[in-house]
């Protein structure tokens, strides 16, 4: 049972929990002798407590602990507790492992030259470490969110595992998306096999997925043993000259492999050099550790029986001169759901009251994509997408998307997938395939093969949070979880009663998820919610505009299967009528087109299939949609549709029926925000995305949202300031977070308290979240409600409670929340 704050173990007393799998746990602790902060991770293993295992675990503990290297993780003290149970101290680092966000190709060769250097040092003093992987790298940046250290983690833990009563004899313990086929057939782990484990990985960072990609760990032993790896520019044609070096370092012989490590990473960087800028153009997905879902997938809406929609009206008129003084603040109560809709109008339409007499001039109604990604804590990312990468596909693995805008993947999931930041060693057994190997044939230990320990998750920021109409979902360990108003089935419960408390979504390995939707005629919010489970697109909700995929108009009370995408699924995001999907790299998109969001020409008013949209350049990893904008990440950013508030980014207001490239570049973020005031039929659109490390908005500024310091209006992207090291941005309802180094920032109007600092008033830069103890991962901030994943698993929400949304059991329109409250999700 993990360990509360305030207790003590091994002298050590324990400050927070940092992580947890099937290892043990890992907690942030502070050192009473030293009065520093130390990362304390206890072995709980079956057979931990066996004297022959305390035995190599001392050895393991005190070879490791004699290696001195800058990329190296550093053990400083290790024991045994009086109940048996052996722990080891290690530094805290401040960053976030590889299972989170996308990283710039440049970046990815530096990572590998460090990695490279660490494996060699170790290698020469006749130490393997046996389970390289992109959750046992770690990166922690500089102010400028440069890299500042690499450090790889756990070394001699699989052969600590193996040590165990888990394994037979001629069994291995490691993690199989990365495992060397010598290793597979029963040899000795060797520097030869940790150079392919290296290379698997620089695939999956590239690519946003590992290099076999299967949906069996039989098929997965079958290709790492058979199949030649598929070249890297089936998947990445930018980095064809990459082919021959990891042609070379995944040999299936292991002497036909580079001599080290080192010999690896110098012709990497070599090939990389001959290509120059050309590889910058694009950035790359995040592979996910472990199958984990991309980081807050879509959202899933309930249905409920409408009439046929009426035609949406053509464009909306211009918003008023940002001289006129902005609306006070947000508003929009809990609509009044008690009598079905049989007349919807069109996507957006404001009421000029809401119910319940609670009516003020603020943003009314929002649909905001979720920020990243992020995962509950396991070796994948939990959730957010990235711009050309992001966060790899997710259980079954398919290319690296990511999830943007409408909800992530799982980190991390599906992203995305991801992530796990501020831990500074992964938990192995989350991602630990035991594999017993017996004569020629493959026996697989029940229970210990994971998908998301092998494949890859989501790509980007995997969408594992989402907020709309009174109504919040998130993904932990796969799950998905939706609470608050449930007018619309959204919740997937099997009926229209809300719920203040999370309630489980029937639906497996979700690794994205997605809410959206718009406001009728009778001012009541159609909310339709999305999500990405086992590789495949469910909806379920509202479906006035045929946005569930499933060919019709009609709604679904429980998750739907989307018909027409070719490949696998790894982000959603659906809103304002209108969702998208990347399935096999290539974005789709259906639903309403009033606005000319589905991004192709041929569709004028709606459609109920998805229809792939053209004009991307490269493997699209990130979408976000809402009010008739749509925004994604290929090789650069584009967006198209609705450019009221000149979200398209290109300096221009005119509305397009095509995707507009935006001048960012290697984006693994992507958000698209709303909102609405009293009296006025417009909407006001903000845009933003997180590329290398720093973060850009674009569109309206009433509130400060775009986070310049100003209430100016920009029509082309401009940088947040303050923040480095950005991993994911979310914006809607006037106000926008971020994930910065672990941390959370907020900052635009705060009439919901949905800043997260208390009572206050708007901001125009960046705050920190202080009242949040861990590693933030993911974050999603609509209609005045912010929810941010911490510490990979555990949820928080805050902010405006009308109907339950934040989750804490309570709701009303006088009950929000003003600071981050915990959510306790259902087993």
């Amino acid at each position: 049972m993990p360990l509360s704050p305030g207790s003590q173990v091994a002298g050590y007393k324990v400050v927070s929990l940092l992580g947890s799998g099937g290892m043990g746990e890992v907690y942030l602790v502070e050192n009473p002798q030293l009065l520093r902060r130390e990362a304390l991770k206890v072995i709980s293993l079956a057979g931990a407590h066996d004297p022959d295992f305390q035995r190599r675990f001392t050895n393991e503990a005190r070879t490791t602990a004699a290696l001195d290297h800058p990329s190296i993780i550093s053990i400083h003290q290790y024991g045994i507790n009086t109940d048996g149970t052996p722990w080891f101290t290690m530094n805290y680092l401040e960053g976030a492992d590889l299972t989170h966000g996308a990283i710039s190709p440049s970046d990815v060769i530096e990572v590998t030259t460090r990695v490279a250097d660490a494996l060699d040092y170790a290698h020469r003093r006749n130490i393997i470490h046996r389970d390289v992987k992109p959750a046992n790298i770690f990166v922690s940046r500089d102010e400028h969110g440069q890299i500042a250290r690499v450090t790889v983690l756990d070394f001699g833990i699989a052969k600590l595992v193996n040590s165990t009563s888990l394994t037979a004899t001629s069994a291995f313990i490691g993690t199989l998306a990365y495992c060397a086929p010598e290793v597979i057939e029963g040899h000795d782990a060797s520097a030869s096999s940790d150079q392919y484990s290296l290379a698997c990985t620089l695939f999956q960072l590239l690519t946003g997925q590992a290099p076999f990609t299967t949906t069996t760990p039989s098929a997965l032993v079958m290709a790492h043993l058979t199949k030649q790896i598929p070249p890297i520019s089936s998947l990445r044609p930018d980095l064809g000259t990459l082919d021959p070096v990891i042609a070379k370092a995944l040999s299936k012989n292991p002497a036909d492999r580079y001599p080290d490590c080192r010999s690896f990473s110098t012709a990497l960087r070599q090939a990389f050099e001959g290509r120059g800028q050309a590889f910058e153009g694009r950035g790359n997905p995040t592979p996910p550790s472990h199958q984990s879902n991309p980081a807050a997938g879509p959202f899933v809406g309930a249905n409920r029986p409408y009439s046929q929609p009426t035609v949406p009206p053509s464009q909306p008129t211009p918003p008023p001169s940002y001289a006129t003084p902005p609306p006070s603040h947000p508003n929009p109560s809990h609509p009044n759901p008690s009598v079905p809709n049989q007349n919807p109008s069109y996507p957006g339409q404001i009421p000029s009251a809401m119910p319940g007499g609670y009516a003020p001039a603020g943003p009314t109604v929002a649909n905001n994509p979720p920020s990243q990604p992020n995962s509950p804590y396991q070796s994948a990312p939990f959730g957010a997408p990235a711009a050309a990468g992001g966060i790899p596909p997710t259980f079954p693995p398919g290319t690296p998307p990511h999830l943007i805008g409408g909800g992530y993947p799982l980190s991390t999931p599906a992203a995305p997938k991801k992530k796990r930041t501020g831990l500074i060693v992964s938990l192995a057994a989350a991602a630990v395939v035991v594999l017993l190997v017996v004569g020629l044939g493959i026996a697989f230990a029940a229970g210990a093969f994971r998908g998301d320990d092998d494949q890859p998750t989501a790509s980007g920021h995997p969408t594992v949070l989402a907020v709309y109409g009174n109504s919040s979902c998130g993904i932990s360990a796969k799950q998905l979880y939706c609470w608050g108003a449930n007018y619309d089935n959204q919740l997937a419960n099997g009926g229209t009663t809300a719920s203040p408390t999370p309630v489980k979504v029937d639906l497996p390995t979700v690794t994205a998820v997605s809410l959206g939707g718009y406001v009728d005629t009778d001012k009541d919010f159609k909310t339709s919610t999305c999500a990405v489970s086992g590789g495949q697109a469910y909806c379920w909700g509202d479906n006035g505009y045929g946005q569930l995929g499933t060919g019709t108009t009609s709604d679904a009370q429980t998750p739907t299967p989307v018909t027409g995408l070719s490949g696998t699924v790894t982000a959603i995001a659906t809103g304002f009528g209108s969702t998208c999907a990347i399935a096999g790299g290539k974005l789709y998109c259906w639903g309403n087109n009033d606005d000319g969001q589905v991004g192709v020409d041929s569709v004028t008013d709606k459609t109920s299939t998805p229809t792939e949209v053209t004009g991307l350049s490269g493997t699209v990893t990130g979408v976000a949609t809402a009010q008739g904008t749509t925004c994604a990440i290929a090789d650069a950013v584009y967006c198209w549709g609705n450019n009221d508030s000149g979200q398209l980014g290109t300096g221009a207001t005119t509305r397009a029926n095509t995707p507009q490239k935006v001048a960012v570049t290697d984006a693994d973020s992507i958000s698209v925000g709303t909102y609405g005031v009293t009296d006025d039929p417009n909407q006001y659109i903000t845009v933003c995305a997180s590329a290398s490390g720093k973060a850009y908005c674009w569109g309206d500024n009433r509130y400060g949202q775009i986070g310049d310091g100003t209430k100016n209006a920009q029509h082309t992207p401009t940088p947040v300031v303050g923040l480095t090291g950005v991993t994911q941005i979310n914006t809607g309802w006037g106000s926008t977070c971020a994930v910065s180094q672990g941390k959370l920032f907020c900052w635009g109007d705060n009439e919901g308290q949905q800043l997260g600092i208390g009572s206050g008033s708007a901001t125009t830069s960046p705050t920190q979240i202080t009242a949040l103890s861990g590693t933030v991962s993911a974050v999603e901030t609509v209609l005045g409600t912010t929810c941010a994943v911490v510490n990979e698993t555990s949820i928080y929400c805050w902010g405006r409670n009308s109907a339950g949304q934040v989750g804490n059991g309570d709701s009303g329109d006088d009950k929000e929340v003003s600071t981050p409250a915990l959510l306790n999700l259902p087993a």
